[in-house]
């Protein structure tokens, strides 16, 4: 903090909205590094996350159903069976679990981080039915990572900052379910905030949120003469607003 003042008086700059610029890279890192990651366990690209997202669904829903269009239906002696087209093999099926409603199913045997364990009993539903379902749900890979988008919105409109190259599969989620808020004087007496509201919200690793707070507290220790340069520049140009040129109170 007596960095930040020092650094924020020599460049007619306020603690505020230094911390306001943090807070908007911070939440940069996040979307980044919120699930899906690659498969290889790494951050990798936005492309590589998007391919294993939609795969992790795929997953699951291979875990929850079966097609239903492999296999013949039958009664025998009041037991639910089924034959396999292909191989004629013959089991005994749960009844409740023929053709059930695939949404309702499928909520109803997710954890509480979203993902499907694996089932000693599927549900057996129509492939057609269960391709269209699939597609649905893969279209909100990235619903959690959008959770972080109103808190970057927010903070970088304070600070005119950049919100990054986001992918379009990341901000297309219709829901972006987040929040943001604080008391910060100029002086930087108070605090700023984000929280992600998204279903599965606690999916989100403490590790993660830790590593990315310490890594921005490093760069900020680390550049703080170059970002408030930039800042500076940035004011110069027209691009920032008054009153970032107020002696911090």
């Amino acid at each position: 903090m007596n960095a930040l003042a020092k650094f924020g008086k020599a460049e007619g700059l306020t603690v505020q909205f230094v911390c306001w610029d943090v807070m908007r890279a911070i939440m940069l890192d996040m979307i980044k590094r919120t699930a899906p990651w690659t498969d290889s366990g790494v951050v990798g690209t936005y492309a590589a996350q998007k391919k294993t997202g939609q795969g992790a669904v795929r997953n699951d829903l291979d875990r929850a159903f079966a097609d239903s269009d492999k296999v013949v239906k039958f009664d025998r002696n009041g037991v639910t069976m089924v034959r396999v087209k292909e191989s004629g093999a013959v089991f005994p099926i749960d009844a409740s679990k023929w053709n059930p409603d695939i949404k309702a199913h499928h909520l109803s045997v997710r954890n509480s981080k979203g993902r499907v364990p694996r089932q000693k009993r599927q549900a057996w539903v129509s492939g057609r039915d269960l391709s269209v379902y699939r597609k649905s749900v893969q279209s909100r890979v990235g619903s959690l990572k959008a959770g972080w988008i109103p808190a970057l919105y927010h903070f970088a409109s304070l600070c005119k900052g950049s919100v990054g190259r986001l992918p379009q599969w990341v901000l297309r989620q219709s829901l972006k379910a987040g929040g943001f808020g604080g008391n910060m004087r100029a002086d930087g007496n108070g605090s700023l905030y984000s929280e992600n509201t998204a279903h599965h919200s606690s999916a989100i690793r403490k590790d993660t949120v830790d590593w990315v707070v310490a890594f921005n507290g490093k760069n900020l220790n680390r550049f703080s003469r170059y970002r408030i340069q930039r800042l500076c520049d940035q004011f110069n140009k027209g691009q920032l607003p008054k009153p970032i040129l107020q002696e911090a109170a």
